[in-house]
């Protein structure tokens, strides 16, 4: 802004020294230019926050930076340290993992403020998307939901695999990667819906929407209206609400079916079997109710505003907080309950400490020859839980 000011005054002091040289007129017109074009697009280039704004958007940036490292870990997981008896269902544990890298990237991108006030809602976003347009901001928020979905779904395809291998031998890989393509249908389906969608992009309609209770609403840079009775968007809360109620109640249909079949088949299974199977059942258990913290919360939110129970203005930092809890915890009780990649973790993790450990073990033996007596277990009680 500086350099546009200092070029207008040098012209124009050129031209009152009566400088009859044709540049000054033009360097005068293309500065002039200059300056109305910055002024014009300068609100597009600068990224408003407030003080809330900024404390949003930095945990946001915290959590889903952490999905990302810990779905990135996962993937690598899965692709290289993988055995070979888990061929079929890495593909079930790769398709959830990417599902929640793409989901924590796009969160982290758009940083959506989502206002409801009556049938409308607005969408502030606080992310690099508002360089994007409305247009492309919108349907990142779109995607954003639909990862949400897919991300719960591949949770359900995961347990009805389990429940399917234990009554047929096995599952090929092909079969495993239909079974991922079907479950991402609902998903998929709410993005080529929304493509179409009416929206405004205006301000003014935003405030007046939400009856002003966004301060200084006109500073930030990309703010999208829309109607939620629209039927894309109806379907769209149908998919991230309603739908979620068969999603559980096949899940635990399956969890009851196959902790009915390892009781009935104890026999003829091997211990090993019915752990490890048992293992993955716990684990898929504790992953599904990681939903009902960060899919349900925002549901029940919704109608909470519109019977006006809660406020309008804590919600709209509710939705991308809630959202990225599942990416971050995830991948977590994974890489814990499977216990090839435990172990690789805990091997990496604790191999510095491989020395020390050592060197206590050998001075403990040590000890014993000389005393006859053992020491304390404080040394070789440091190994990864089984």
């Amino acid at each position: 802004m500086r350099l546009f000011a200092d070029l207008w005054n040098n012209c124009y002091s050129e031209q009152a020294r009566g400088s009859n040289g044709r540049g000054s007129h033009h360097d005068l017109l293309m500065a002039y230019m200059v300056l109305m074009f910055y002024e014009e697009h300068s609100n597009a280039l600068m990224m408003y926050f407030s003080t809330n704004d900024g404390i949003y958007f930095g945990a946001i940036c915290v959590s889903a930076t952490g999905g990302c490292i810990a779905n990135a870990l996962l993937l690598y997981l899965i692709i290289y340290r993988s055995p070979k008896h888990l061929s079929p269902y890495r593909i079930l544990l790769g398709n959830t993992a990417l599902t929640q890298l793409l989901l924590a990237t796009v969160i982290v991108t758009i940083a959506p403020r989502v206002i409801t006030e009556g049938f409308s809602i607005a969408n502030i976003y606080l992310g690099p998307s508002q360089f994007l347009g409305p247009w492309c901001s919108y349907m990142l928020y779109i995607t954003m939901l639909h990862l949400a979905l897919n991300s719960f779904m591949s949770l359900m395809i995961s347990m009805i695999y389990r429940c399917i291998v234990l009554r047929v031998s096995t599952i090929s890989a092909y079969g495993a990667v239909l079974m991922c393509l079907a479950g991402y249908v609902l998903p998929f389906s709410m993005l080529p819906s929304c493509v179409n969608m009416q929206y405004s992009a205006n301000t003014t309609t935003a405030a007046e929407v939400t009856h002003y209770m966004v301060p200084h609403m006109d500073k930030y840079s990309v703010i999208v209206t829309a109607s939620i009775l629209q039927p894309c968007i109806l379907w769209t809360m149908f998919c991230c609400s309603i739908l979620l109620i068969p999603i559980y109640a096949t899940m635990y249909f399956c969890r009851w079916k196959i902790l009915t079949f390892i009781e009935r088949a104890s026999v003829m299974q091997s211990s090993s079997t019915r752990i490890n199977t048992k293992r993955l059942v716990k684990a898929l258990t504790i992953q599904s109710l990681v939903p009902t913290l960060s899919i349900f919360p925002p549901a029940i939110a919704y109608l909470l505003i519109q019977f006006g129970i809660l406020g309008p203005q804590l919600f709209s930092y509710f939705i991308a907080p809630c959202l990225s809890i599942g990416p971050l915890i995830d991948p977590m009780i994974t890489i814990y309950y499977v216990s090839p990649y435990r172990h690789f973790v805990f091997s990496t993790l604790l191999s510095h400490y491989a020395p020390s450990i050592a060197s206590d073990t050998n001075q403990g033996r040590s000890q014993t020859i000389k005393t006859g007596y053992s020491p304390t277990r404080k040394s070789q009680n440091v190994t990864a839980p089984l």
